[in-house]
C-alpha cells in the first residue's frame, strides 16, 4: 500500500510538471518563499504587473521543488526531483538516487525497497521521467532529445505511522475499485488495481524483507541482465547459527523477534539501492549483489557478520557463543553458469562450509 501511494505521488507530479511545461511555465508573485529562479535562463522570466506586483516564472523543476518542500513540512511523506545532470545543485542526487538513476540509463524499471534507519522504516520508491517536447525549451541546451531519461522522482513513505498511512490509501482504493466497477473501467484496469492492493505478497510478513518468490524473481532478472550486459553478480547465503536452539530455549515468539532483528541488521548494512536482501525461508536469508566481484562480496559478507555479532543479541546459555551469530556463503556468477542453479549451489555450499568450519564466519566457493 505504501508503494501504491508512492506511485500515485510520482504520477501526480509527472502530470503537474507536464501541465506546467505545456504552458511554458506559469507566473506567480515574487515573495520571500518564491524568489526568481536563478537557474531558469529564459526571456521574460520576470515582469512588473499592474499595481506594482512583481511576477516571476515558475518552471516545472522549481514547481516540483516547492511542492516537495511543502510535503516535507507536512511530515506525511517526502519526495524530490533529481538528475545526474542538474542545473540546480540543490537537486543533486544522493548516493542511493544516483545508483538508481544509472540503472534507469541501462533501461531498468522503477525501483522500490524498504529502508531501515534513523528515520524509521519507510518505503523508498523512484521512477524515471523522460523528456517531453515541452521540456526542450529549458533543456535543449543540455543535449537532451525527446524520450531521453531526464532524471528521476524519489518518494519516501513512512511505514511506522500505519493509521495515518492506511486510512487515505484504503479510502482511495475503495473509491478507485468502486468507481472502476460503476464506470466500467474494464478488466485490465481492475486487474491492475487488484495487483497494487495485493503487493503485500511481495514481502515477508514477519521481517518486512522480500519473500522467497519475490527474491527469486529479482535474482533471476539480475542473473539474465548480468549475462546480457557482462557485469559481475554475487550472491550471499546467510544462516543464523543454531537457531533451533534459540527457539527451543526462548520460544517461538522471541525467535520471531530475533529473525526481525537480524533481518533489520542485514537491510541496514546494504547501502546501494541495487542490493537486495530477502528471506529465503526459516532462518535463511539471501543477499543479491549486482555489479559486485567476489572480493567485494566477501567484504560485504564480513560486514554483515560483524554487524550481527556486535549487536549482541543474547544467545541461549548452552550456545557456543554468548551472542547470536551468522554463517555466510558467498559465490559469484561465472561465464559457465547457464542458469541460477550453479550460482545458488556454490553460495549454499559456502554457507555449509562456514558452518562446518565453526560457524560465525564466511566462506566462498569458486
Amino acid at each position: 500500500m505504501a508503494l501504491a501511494q508512492a506511485e500515485a505521488v510520482v504520477e501526480y507530479n509527472k502530470i503537474s510538471r507536464l501541465w506546467n511545461a505545456q504552458h511554458g511555465g506559469t507566473y506567480v508573485p515574487v515573495t520571500e518563499r518564491t524568489l526568481p529562479n536563478p537557474y531558469l535562463e529564459v526571456d521574460n522570466r520576470d515582469f512588473s504587473a499592474p499595481h506594482g506586483v512583481e511576477m516571476t516564472k515558475i518552471n516545472p523543476a522549481y514547481m516540483s521543488r516547492q511542492m516537495s518542500e511543502l510535503a516535507r513540512t507536512r511530515g506525511a511523506l517526502t519526495f524530490r526531483l533529481t538528475s545526474l545532470n542538474c542545473k540546480n545543485p540543490g537537486n543533486k542526487p544522493t548516493a542511493r538516487e544516483a545508483d538508481v538513476l544509472m540503472a534507469f540509463e541501462r533501461g531498468e524499471p522503477p525501483h522500490h525497497e524498504i529502508l531501515n534507519g534513523e528515520k524509521g522504516r519507510r518505503m523508498f520508491f523512484m521512477d524515471k521521467f523522460k523528456v517531453e517536447p515541452a521540456c526542450l525549451s529549458c533543456h535543449a541546451d543540455q543535449g537532451y532529445a525527446v524520450g531521453d531519461v531526464r532524471g528521476g522522482i524519489s518518494v519516501e513513505v513512512p511505514l511506522s505511522d500505519r493509521p495515518r498511512l492506511l486510512k487515505p490509501i484504503l479510502t482511495h482504493a475503495v473509491l478507485f475499485l468502486g468507481g472502476g466497477i460503476v464506470l466500467g473501467l474494464g478488466v485490465g484496469r481492475a486487474r491492475t488495481a487488484i495487483d497494487v492492493l495485493s503487493m503485500n505478497a511481495t514481502f515477508d510478513e514477519l521481517t518486512g524483507l522480500h519473500n522467497r518468490r519475490s527474491l527469486m524473481a529479482r535474482l533471476e532478472a539480475e542473473f539474465r541482465a548480468a549475462r546480457r550486459y557482462n557485469y559481475p553478480l554475487s550472491l550471499l547465503m546467510v544462516d543464523i547459527d543454531k537457531f533451533k536452539n534459540y527457539n527451543d530455549h526462548f520460544g517461538h515468539q522471541l525467535g520471531d523477534e530475533c529473525l526481525r532483528q537480524v533481518a533489520g541488521i542485514l537491510a541496514e548494512n546494504l547501502r546501494r539501492p541495487a542490493d537486495l536482501v530477502g528471506r529465503y525461508g526459516g532462518e535463511e536469508f539471501v543477499v543479491v549483489l549486482p555489479h559486485t566481484e567476489i572480493s567485494d562480496a566477501l567484504r560485504v559478507a564480513e560486514k554483515l557478520r560483524v554487524a550481527v555479532e556486535s549487536t549482541q543479541i543474547a544467545a541461549p546459555p548452552d550456545n557456543s557463543t554468548p551472542f547470536v551469530t551468522i554463517s555466510v556463503g558467498a559465490a559469484a556468477q561465472t561465464t559457465g553458469d547457464k542458469n541460477l542453479q550453479g550460482l545458488f549451489e556454490r553460495a549454499d555450499k559456502g554457507m555449509y562450509l562456514a558452518k562446518r568450519g565453526g560457524r560465525n564466519q564466511i566462506s566462498s566457493v569458486g
